[in-house]
């Protein structure tokens, strides 16, 4: 999500058109991409004003926690709340969920099923909500059907006023039905709006693994740079990435640990901790900051501008250069010291949030 990084990678691939940038998250997170691919043809970030929705419902998602905007979404749900006198105007919080969170602890009502149960009841409310459902749905327990029944009612009596948000790690499916009730109950544009992704370039993270491991195996990678993480460790049993590590040519591992990967590669290199680096990032709507460290690298790291500096055959340049040079050329600004100055002081490059795009599932 470093917009400098990026441009890098950009570079990169001009001065080495035969090289391929590969993505891989072992913590999953790409679900919602995949969802929002199903939903409008292409990945889009999924982003609520929920100090407009007076029926929220979330599936399986604990979105006062764990969300990018957990803070902020906080924030506004709990100011629908802090109407003295007048509980009728508060909203409600529908949950369906496996585990006990904090956000089922503030609902209104919870309902705790099994997490294979999860698709299969928002696929039952989709349909029940309009939306067209191509095979049919099986039946569901008379407690649940109450549950359900209530929750359609209210959900159909404001329309254009709630909000379906689908958990983070529920499957691809699961966040293109939401999209799809979304959008039948009159909300996009409303409680929902959608920008670009905030990940530079939002592929599918198993697929780009497997499409690696294939050219490690066919021979095709000459050189491998990793930038971070431990695929070695996270990668899926069935892809076998640790044996193909051993017998490639020849590669790279930047990392903060001499972990799993680093001990199959031929050269280690040690990374500098956030802490210590000049970076660049966005944040869940595209706002962006500049990261500034608190000292210099104690121990000799680099980062990865400085890495992909070095490739790109400016060695000599350091991450503070790298960074300041990119926004440079991005700013409109006559006097860019003065905006650079500003952005360090306020902590995020104004003007920089994605704005609203028109989808329609």
């Amino acid at each position: 999500t470093s917009p400098t990084l990026a441009a890098q990678l950009q570079e990169i691939l001009r001065i080495f058109p035969k090289a391929k940038w590969h993505q891989f998250d072992g913590g999953g997170g790409d679900y919602a991409h995949q969802g929002a691919r199903m939903a409008f043809g292409q990945p889009l970030e999924t982003c609520y004003r929920l100090e407009e929705a007076d029926v929220i419902v979330s599936l399986d998602g604990d979105f006062l926690l764990r969300s990018p905007a957990s803070l902020r979404y906080a924030r506004e749900f709990i100011n629908r709340r802090r109407i003295p006198g007048a509980s009728s105007e508060a909203n409600r919080l529908y949950m369906i969920e496996s585990t006990f969170s904090l956000t089922g602890s503030n609902a209104d009502h919870r309902l705790a099923i099994s997490p294979s149960a999860i698709l299969q009841l928002a696929r039952t409310l989709a349909a029940r909500l309009g939306v067209q459902i191509s095979a049919q749905q099986p039946a569901i327990s008379p407690a649940h059907e109450k549950w359900l029944g209530a929750l359609v009612k209210d959900l159909q009596a404001h329309r254009g006023r709630s909000a379906i948000m689908p958990g983070e790690y529920q499957p691809a499916i699961v966040h293109a039905l939401a999209h799809a009730m979304n959008d039948a109950l009159g909300n996009i544009g409303k409680t929902v709006f959608y920008t670009d992704p905030v990940a530079v370039n939002a592929t599918n993270h198993a697929e780009s693994l497997r499409e690696l491991v294939q050219d490690l195996e066919d021979n095709a990678a000459q050189v491998l740079i990793m930038l971070g993480g431990n695929p070695a460790y996270t990668a899926p049993a069935d892809v076998d990435f640790p044996s193909h590590l051993v017998t490639s040519n020849f590669n790279v591992h930047l990392s903060l640990y001499e972990d799993e990967t680093s001990a199959l590669c031929h050269w280690h290199i040690p990374q500098a901790h956030y802490l210590e680096s000049w970076s660049d990032v966005r944040a869940y709507d595209g706002t962006v900051t500049i990261m500034q460290p608190l000292i210099a690298p104690l121990y000799g790291g680099r980062t990865a501008h400085e890495i992909l500096a070095a490739v790109a055959g400016q060695a000599e340049r350091s991450s503070y250069e790298i960074v300041r040079d990119y926004w440079r050329g991005q700013s409109k600004e006559k006097n860019f010291d003065a905006a650079w100055r500003t952005a360090l002081h306020d902590g995020f490059v104004a003007g920089s949030a994605f704005s609203p795009r028109n989808a329609k599932p």
